[in-house]
């Protein structure tokens, strides 16, 4: 392998390099722009979850009237 062999390996690899990092920086883009979209939804649910300032909880009326002592 001569010299323009290596000079075109260098190339290569360079261009390997920078492939991955722009596929790197993408990856992280979108990492982040799920994020913040799950932290805009817990903020939606938490502001839909309180009403006035209120919170109001909602369960089931019959939630603990039984004990199920079967083991």
């Amino acid at each position: 392998m001569g010299m323009i062999g290596s000079i075109t390996s260098t190339y290569n690899t360079m261009q390997q390099a920078q492939l991955m990092q722009e596929v790197q920086t993408s990856v992280m883009a979108s990492a982040i722009e799920t994020a913040e979209a799950q932290g805009d939804a817990v903020v939606d649910l938490i502001n839909v979850s309180s009403v006035s300032g209120q919170s109001q909880v909602f369960t089931d009326p019959m939630l603990g009237q039984n004990v199920n002592v079967f083991a």
